[in-house]
């Protein structure tokens, strides 16, 4: 029985995450791409990243010593984003509306790939017990912006009984 699992599992859904950005009208994909610890990759832009933030147990009925882990993850995606000037001045409109426009648009390449791929039961190559029943998409929540960055994270939610 192998134990590395939830590496192999974070780095299928970075796989994913990446391979969205070569989809028709993608916009252009972060220079970083990488795994990552903890709830929140470090606010370096631009950067797609991929992080395990918990693995939880469901005892399944009827009988209640059955333990179905489950695995959340999070892609992220950061992008730099203006901010004030040294005087104190915010960034020109169109600047921020320019920069919010390419985070929605992020948002809306990794939703249409990531889910396009669940659908077919390709989102986690690697782990053929991992179909489409498996996995709950949880709700994107934005970040920041903050510091000069801001992006999205999707929590992803996995079944992975039975593949250790």
């Amino acid at each position: 029985m192998s134990n590395d699992w939830p590496a192999g599992v974070a780095a299928d859904l970075l796989d994913s995450a990446i391979a969205c950005y070569s989809d028709s009208g993608a916009p252009t994909i972060p220079d970083r791409q990488f795994l990552t610890h903890g709830n929140l990759p470090a606010l370096d832009c631009p950067a797609l990243a991929v992080t395990v933030t918990n693995l939880q147990a469901r005892q399944s009925p009827p009988n209640r010593c059955t333990v179905e882990p489950r695995l959340r993850l999070f892609v992220w995606v950061v992008r730099c984003y203006p901010t004030l000037d040294d005087n104190g001045n915010p960034p020109p409109s169109a600047d921020e509306t320019a920069a919010a426009k390419l985070l929605q648009h992020d948002l809306g390449t990794l939703w249409d790939g990531l889910t396009e791929r669940w659908a077919k039961a390709t989102l986690f190559p690697s782990f053929d017990a991992i179909d489409c029943e498996r996995v709950t998409f949880e709700m994107a929540q934005p970040m920041g912006p903050l510091g000069g960055t801001a992006g999205w994270s999707m929590p992803i939610l996995v079944d992975v009984s039975g593949v250790r």
